[in-house]
């Protein structure tokens, strides 16, 4: 329930986040790019039954239109059900990245980026949905985002992720992993 609240509530700071960038840019010219994006993904984890973790990201990208960099939040979750309990899956997940964003093409239909950044995490602690150990989390990012129809577009990213956590000399928290994910993007220019 507790994981629910928190994600309820990242969507609506986002949200209001959004509107007040909204009101502010409509007196200005297109200065700011906001990129909101939802997508599905995971990696491979022998410690796993299935032998695999999914998992699922909420994102937002701002950058402003004139410099080639974006300042990038997501809230992740990898796990093999709803009430994870298990120390081998993620929970919570909050990441900032910087990301280098360029347009390739004459169009303004692709975009790529690449980019890293830090956060924290929250894996489930004593096979227990309620207690939790945290722990910090680097993470590299690369992909692309392809604007479809109006400002609806579909994306794809690689992700590493790197947490290590040692409580008694045991490894409480251990990932290491090569992420895929992809989803669906709403492009904003304000």
């Amino acid at each position: 329930m507790i994981k629910n609240d928190s994600r309820i509530v990242l969507i609506l700071i986002i949200f209001i986040f959004c509107n007040f960038i909204y009101l502010w840019a409509e007196r200005s010219n297109k200065t700011v790019d906001i990129i909101l994006r939802t997508g599905q993904g995971g990696f491979n984890d022998n410690r796993s039954d299935i032998g695999k973790l999914g998992g699922g990201q909420i994102a937002i990208d701002l950058k402003l239109t004139k410099y080639p960099l974006a300042l990038s939040v997501s809230g992740e979750y990898y796990t093999n059900s709803p009430a994870p309990t298990n120390p081998y899956e993620i929970s919570d997940m909050t990441v900032f990245n910087l990301l280098y964003m360029k347009k390739p093409f004459k169009t303004d239909r692709i975009n790529v980026f690449a980019g890293g950044g830090l956060g924290w995490l929250k894996v489930p602690k004593d096979f227990s949905e309620d207690k939790t150990n945290t722990g910090m989390v680097f993470d590299l990012e690369a992909g692309a985002n392809v604007r479809v129809i109006w400002k609806l577009g579909f994306y794809a990213i690689y992700k590493y992720l790197y947490a290590q956590k040692e409580r008694n000399n045991v490894k409480v928290i251990d990932f290491n992993e090569h992420i895929g994910m992809i989803g669906i993007s709403l492009n904003l220019s304000f």
